[in-house]
């Protein structure tokens, strides 16, 4: 087959992204496929004898990476061939997902049931989920600009068994194209009700970019709010505090569409989701905002250790390319279902 892989969304495959890009042309090459690559990418250390630079004009495949067919249309991108769409994801920084419909919540295993129940876990357990959790690994692990701003970390008092709220940026297009929007209204509703009708302590968890990316205007609502939460007893964490260091004391997370849901998995935390999320075969899916206390206080009778422990390690060693030999299983199998 002739497989293009285009740059949209990102052209310069820096850091994390250089190996990933790496693991994929190998694999297509090894599987005996023409690989031919966007000259608009710009990538570090990868040698061009594994493909072409320039774009075939009838691909049977095309490869985008953190993008959807949506989006690609909007953009008036002409797709050609089968698409495929990549993108590095957690639960550490060594995790990329290849899939055929976008990434995210927005993927094939979303939709459609994986077979993750019955998947043996104590090996992954035993050695993957301690390393992630004694090096508080994460998707940002290790990579620069991340590592850069751990300095600005201050040390904030986690209660025990509090009930944890996630919030996203609320731009970012998983909650606002994949869900419906209004990610910050949605958490403020959230957490009075809490406030209102739980007994629980509370946690806020915000994005750490939260405020660098805000105007002054929109970070003044934000703080405004934030504000009014601590004066009614909730914690709230703004800045780059490892999420590690909170779900120790976790005794339930609601969240919409994160990947920090992979990581309350490491954690064994029962997961409340109102927005729907890959995880959300394991998780509680909240409907209405009313039955939240309810939910909460009977968490045995809709969570499982054991599937929810099954689905990360189907996820993780099954599902998720982390290497170059989990990424020519991949797309060995994503080619043979094309081909079919």
């Amino acid at each position: 087959m002739n497989i293009n892989i285009l740059g949209n969304r990102y052209f310069n495959l820096e850091d994390a992204w250089s190996s990933k890009f790496y693991f994929i042309i190998t694999a297509c090459d090894t599987l005996g496929h023409n690989v031919f690559v966007d000259e608009k990418i710009t990538v570090d250390s990868v040698s061009s004898t594994f493909y072409v630079r320039g774009l075939h004009d009838n691909p049977d495949v095309s490869i985008f990476n953190h993008t959807h067919p949506i989006a690609l249309k909007e953009e008036g991108v002409d797709i050609k061939g089968v698409p495929l769409f990549w993108k590095p994801s957690g639960p550490t920084s060594d995790y990329f997902s290849i899939d055929p419909l976008g990434y995210a919540c927005n993927t094939s295993i979303t939709y459609e049931k994986p077979s993750f129940e019955g998947t043996p876990t104590d090996d992954f357990f035993n050695t993957e989920v301690v390393n992630i959790k004694e090096n508080k690994l994460s998707k940002w692990k290790g990579i620069p600009w991340y590592e850069g701003e751990l300095h600005k970390v201050q040390f904030t008092p986690i209660p025990k068994d509090h009930v944890l709220v996630i919030g996203q940026m609320p731009g970012d297009e998983t909650v606002n194209k994949f869900s419906f929007g209004n990610h910050w209204e949605k958490l403020k509703s959230i957490v009075y009700h809490l406030i209102t009708h739980g007994s629980d302590p509370i946690v806020v968890k915000l994005h750490p970019y939260l405020k660098e990316r805000s105007n002054e205007v929109l970070w003044k609502s934000y703080y405004d709010t934030i504000l009014s939460w601590e004066a009614a007893g909730v914690t709230v964490v703004y800045d780059f505090t490892s999420v590690h260091t909170i779900l120790e004391k976790t005794k339930v997370a609601i969240i919409e569409n994160t990947t920090t849901g992979l990581e309350c998995l490491v954690y064994d935390v029962p997961m409340i989701c109102y927005g729907y999320p890959e995880y959300h075969w394991v998780s509680y899916n909240l409907k209405h905002l009313v039955e939240l206390t309810s939910v909460i206080n009977n968490i045995e009778s809709w969570w499982s250790k054991t599937a929810s422990r099954e689905w990360l390690t189907w996820y993780c060693t099954e599902y998720m390319c982390r290497d170059y030999k989990s990424t020519l299983k991949r797309l060995e199998e994503l080619f043979n279902a094309i081909r079919s």
